[in-house]
C-alpha cells in the first residue's frame, strides 16, 4: 500500500478505516474485527463526544478492559481532535484519581465497575461506562454520527498523553504531537517493510508506548491486521505461540523478559518457521548478545533490536542485519534523528562514556503542565536527554553502558521508584524508603526497596497489601527490605551505589534453604515461596490456592513463583506441567515429580 507523503497521519488513517470496511484490522482469541466494525465503533463515541460537547483539545481519560473498546475510543478522540490518556485497565483508583486530576478530561471512557470509584464520582461528564465483553460498551451508545472526524490541522497539535508515573505524587505525562507520531511511524514503515498485507503481532499493553505505536498506530497507518493474542503466560505459551503461525504473521514483537521466557520454557521451534513471517524484534530494554544469539540460531529468523523511550514515541535506535541498523550487539544506530554523547567530564574523549542525546522530529513536546522537569531533559536546541550511558563506537553505532536516572526496567516496564517511596511513605509505620533496581536474569531488573520503620514491628506482606493498593502489579517492589538506616551523603541524599550492594547481599546471604524430597517439607517452602512472590501472608495460601483467591497471583508473580521454585528445588519444570497448574497443590505435585526422579 502506499501511503500518501502530503497527508497527516491521522488523515491516513481515517482514509484506511472508511476504505477497508471488509478488510479484518484485528484478530483476537474470541473475535476478528474488521475495519467496518472500527468505523462503527468510532462513529458511536462521537455521538457521545458530540452529546457532552467536547470540542478540540479536550482530553478523554481511557481506563477500559476491552481491548477493541480501548482502541477504538483512543482513535475516535485522536481522529477528531481530542487528546486521549490512555491508562492499563489495572490501574489502581489512586494512580486514576491523579492522572485524572491533572488532565481535567471532558470524556471518560471506563468498565462499570470504575464508577463506584471517588475520581469518577468527581468526574466531568460524561462517563462512558461498559463490561469487559465483546464490545458490550457499545450497547448502551446513542446512535452511529456520520459525520467526518474533527482531522487536526497542524503537525503540532497535541497527539495523546503517556503517563509514565502519577500516584500520590505529580503525574508525569509525556506530551506527543501528530508531528511527533507521523516521524516515527513513517520511519517504522519503512524500515520493516510494512505494507497491506503485513500481519503485525503485538501483545504489549496499550498503555505501553511500544503497544500502542507499534500496534494500533503501525497497523491502521498502513491498512494492515493487528494480532492480539490474550496476553503472555507460560502456562498458556504454547497456544500464545502457535497463534503467530495460526494468522500467518509477518512481524512479531516482544521484550526481553519475553523473549528468555520462550528460550527458557517453549517446547518447539518451529513458530517463527512460516514463509509469510519476516522479522523479530525486541523492545523497550536492551537485549543481552547472548539471547539474541539463542533466538536467531533457534528460530531461523533475523531478530531486530529497539531503543527508544516513551519520549521518542518509539523507537529511535536500531540494531540488526538490515540496512541502515547498528551492528548485532550494540544498541545500534540512529535512524532519522541525530543522536550524539555528552560528556560526563570537562577532560572525556572520543570513545568515552557519556549520557545519550537525541534530537529529531519524533523528540516529544514535552511534560503536560510540568515546565521545569520538561526543561530538565529538552534543551533549547531539541536535545533529548535520554538519562541512558552509552558509548559511542568507531563505526558511529553506540554500545549501553548503562543508566544514568534512577528508572528501573522491569520485564519491559518503567518503574519510576520515586513513585514507589511515595507510596510507601503513606503508610504509617514507614519513615523512609528508597527503591532500587537490581539486576535478575530474566527480567532484567527487578525493584526492590529499603525502608526504615517509625518504631513498631510490622509484617512484609501488610506493606505488599499497601503497596497493592496503590500500584499496578507490575510496580509493587519484588522485595521490601526492613533496614535499621538509609546509608546518605552528608546533604542527606541516599547512596545508591552503597544501598545497592547493601541489598544485593541481604538477598544473597538471605537466600532460604532448597527444596528437599520430604513431603511436607516441600509443601511448607513451595507455600511459604507462594506467599512472598505473591506478595501476601502464609495464612493466606493452602493447597486450594487458586489465582481467584489472591490479588497478588498475576503473569508475573507466577512467573517468579516459577523461576523461585525452579532454583530452590534445583529442578526444570516442564512446560506441559505448568500449563496445567492451577493450584498451589498442582504446583507442589509438580515439583514432586521431578524431585523424586
Amino acid at each position: 500500500m502506499m501511503v500518501n507523503e502530503n497527508m497527516r497521519i491521522a488523515d491516513q488513517i481515517w482514509q484506511n478505516i472508511e476504505q477497508m470496511k471488509n478488510a479484518v484490522f484485528m484478530a483476537s482469541p474470541d473475535k476478528n474485527y474488521r475495519f467496518g466494525d472500527l468505523k462503527s465503533a468510532i462513529e458511536s463515541y462521537w455521538s457521545e463526544f458530540d452529546a457532552a460537547q467536547a470540542v478540540k483539545g479536550d482530553r478523554a481519560l481511557i481506563v477500559v478492559s476491552d481491548e477493541f473498546a480501548a482502541i477504538a475510543g483512543f482513535m475516535a478522540a485522536f481522529l477528531d481532535g481530542l487528546v486521549p490518556v490512555m491508562l492499563t485497565a489495572d490501574s489502581r483508583a489512586p494512580r486514576v484519581q491523579s492522572i485524572n486530576d491533572a488532565t481535567t478530561p471532558k470524556i471518560v471512557i471506563a468498565d462499570a465497575v470504575r464508577k463506584s470509584e471517588d475520581w469518577a464520582q468527581q468526574a466531568i461528564e460524561p462517563i462512558i461506562t461498559g463490561k469487559a465483553q465483546k464490545g458490550s460498551i457499545f450497547s448502551r451508545f446513542r446512535k452511529e454520527t456520520s459525520r467526518q472526524p474533527r482531522l487536526p490541522e497542524n503537525d503540532t497539535d497535541l497527539a495523546y498523553i503517556l503517563f509514565t508515573s502519577g500516584t500520590t505524587g505529580m503525574p508525569k505525562g509525556v506530551k506527543l504531537t501528530h508531528g511527533n507520531i507521523a516521524a516515527n511511524v513513517e520511519t517504522m514503515t519503512r524500515l520493516f517493510g510494512i505494507d497491506k498485507k503485513s500481519i503485525i503481532f503485538n501483545d504489549m499493553i496499550l498503555a505501553h508506548a511500544d503497544g500502542l505505536a507499534q500496534g494500533p498506530f503501525l497497523t491502521l497507518f498502513n491498512g494492515c491486521r493487528l494480532v492480539r493474542a490474550g496476553g503472555f503466560t507460560i502456562g498458556g505459551m504454547e497456544n500464545w505461540l502457535n497463534s503467530v503461525r495460526r494468522h500467518r504473521c509477518t512481524h512479531f514483537l516482544t521484550v526481553p523478559t519475553i523473549w528468555s521466557l520462550i528460550d527458557r520454557y517453549a517446547t518447539h521451534n518451529d513458530y517463527f518457521d512460516g514463509d509469510d513471517m519476516r522479522l523479530l524484534f525486541s523492545v523497550a530494554d536492551f537485549l543481552p548478545i547472548a539471547l539474541w544469539d539463542n533466538i536467531e540460531e533457534r528460530f531461523g529468523k533475523p531478530l531486530i533490536n529497539q531503543y527508544g523511550l516513551t519520549e521518542t514515541v518509539t523507537s529511535a535506535i536500531y540494531s540488526g542485519a538490515l540496512p541502515e541498523m547498528g551492528p548485532r550487539g550494540s544498541l545500534g544506530n540512529a535512524i532519522d534523528c541525530e543522536a550524539r554523547v555528552r560528556p560526563l567530564s570537562d577532560d572525556a574523549g572520543a570513545g568515552d562514556k557519556g549520557e545519550l542525546m537525541l534530537r529529531g522530529e519524533n523528540i516529544f513536546a514535552g511534560y503536560w503542565q510540568n515546565e521545569e522537569i520538561t526543561n530538565q531533559v529538552l534543551d533549547a536546541d531539541g536535545w533529548l536527554s535520554t538519562g541512558d550511558l552509552v558509548v559511542q563506537n568507531p563505526d558511529g553505532s553506540f554500545t549501553y553502558s548503562g543508566r544514568l536516572k534512577s528508572i528501573i526496567m522491569t520485564g519491559g516496564f518503567l518503574i519510576q521508584p520515586e513513585e514507589l517511596n511515595e507510596t510507601l511513605i503513606t503508610h504509617p509505620d514507614v519513615a523512609e524508603a528508597v527503591t532500587v533496581g537490581l539486576p535478575d536474569t530474566e527480567f532484567g531488573e527487578i525493584a526492590v526497596s529499603a525502608i526504615v520503620l517509625s518504631g513498631t514491628e510490622i509484617e512484609r506482606s501488610i506493606l505488599y497489601n499497601h503497596c497493592s493498593e496503590y500500584l499496578e502489579p507490575s510496580k509493587v517492589p519484588k522485595h521490601i527490605i526492613i533496614t535499621k538506616e538509609i546509608p546518605r551523603t552528608i546533604s542527606g541524599k541516599p547512596k545508591i551505589q552503597e544501598l545497592k550492594e547493601q541489598l544485593a547481599t541481604i538477598l544473597e546471604t538471605g537466600s532460604e534453604p532448597e527444596i528437599t524430597s520430604d513431603s511436607d517439607e516441600l509443601a511448607e517452602r513451595i507455600m511459604a515461596l507462594a506467599a512472598d512472590n505473591f506478595r501476601t501472608s502464609i495464612d493466606q495460601i493452602s493447597l486450594s490456592t487458586t489465582p481467584d483467591d489472591i490479588a497478588g497471583w498475576d503473569s508475573f508473580s507466577f512467573l517468579n513463583l516459577i523461576i523461585a521454585v525452579e532454583e530452590s528445588a534445583k529442578v526444570r519444570l516442564p512446560t506441559r506441567r505448568i500449563t496445567n497448574i492451577a493450584t498451589i497443590a498442582d504446583l507442589i505435585d509438580a515439583v514432586r515429580e521431578q524431585v523424586d526422579r
